[in-house]
C-alpha cells in the first residue's frame, strides 16, 4: 500500500512538473512551484526527487513515454491516410507533453547539463521510431530515401507551424490551408499514392 502511495505521488510530481513547464516555461520551473502545483511540501518533491536536475530528469523520462505511447496510436491507422496520420501527430503537438518537451529542448539548447540528459533520450526516441517506422509505413519502404524526405518535411513543417500556432502567429484559416497542402506533398511522394518521379 505504501508502495503505491508513493507510486502514484511520484506520478503527481511529474505531471505536475509538465504542467508548471506549459505554465512557467523551464526558466520559471523549480521543487518549490512544482509542490505548490501537486499539493505537497518541497519536502515530499526532494524526498522523490534529489534536486531540480533529477525532477527535470524524471520529467524528460516520463515525456519521453508519453510520446511513445502518442508515437503507438498513430499504429491504428490506416498508412494509406496520409491525412488522418498528419492530423493525429498535428493534434498530439498541442498536448501538454508537446508543449513541455519543446520547453525542455529550447532550454537545452544553452544548457549543458539539460542538454547531456535530454541528447541520449532523444536518440533511444529516434531509434524507436526508426524501427517503428519500417513497420507503420512497410509500403514506403520500397523508396527510403523520399521516404525519409516525407518524415522530414511533415515533421519540420508541423513542428514549426505549432510554434507560430502557440505564438498566435498562424490562426485557423492558415493552419488548414498548410494541412492541406502538406498532405499533397505527402501523397505526391508516395511510392504508391503519388509516387511522382524527379
Amino acid at each position: 500500500m505504501r508502495q503505491l502511495r508513493s507510486e502514484r505521488t511520484r506520478k503527481r510530481l511529474l505531471d505536475a512538473t509538465i504542467a508548471c513547464l506549459v505554465k512557467y516555461g523551464y526558466a520559471r520551473t523549480n521543487p518549490l512551484r512544482v509542490a505548490a502545483e501537486a499539493g505537497v511540501t518541497r519536502g515530499a518533491v526532494l524526498h522523490h526527487f534529489r534536486d531540480g536536475p533529477d525532477l527535470i530528469r524524471g520529467t524528460i523520462i516520463e515525456l519521453q513515454e508519453k510520446r511513445l505511447r502518442a508515437l503507438g496510436r498513430v499504429t491504428a491507422i490506416d498508412p494509406a491516410q496520409v491525412g488522418a496520420i498528419m492530423r493525429t501527430y498535428w493534434d498530439q503537438l498541442s498536448t501538454p507533453t508537446a508543449i513541455a518537451f519543446e520547453e525542455i529542448r529550447h532550454a537545452a539548447r544553452t544548457d549543458a547539463a539539460l542538454a547531456a540528459v535530454l541528447k541520449p533520450l532523444e536518440e533511444e526516441y529516434q531509434a524507436r521510431w526508426d524501427v517503428r517506422a519500417v513497420d507503420i509505413f512497410a509500403d514506403w519502404q520500397s523508396d527510403p530515401e523520399r521516404f525519409e524526405l516525407a518524415i522530414t518535411l511533415a515533421q519540420t513543417v508541423l513542428e514549426g507551424l505549432a510554434l507560430r500556432n502557440r505564438s498566435g502567429l498562424a490562426n485557423d484559416h492558415v493552419v488548414e490551408l498548410m494541412l492541406n497542402h502538406l498532405e499533397q506533398q505527402i501523397i505526391d511522394l508516395h511510392p504508391r499514392l503519388g509516387g511522382r518521379k524527379g
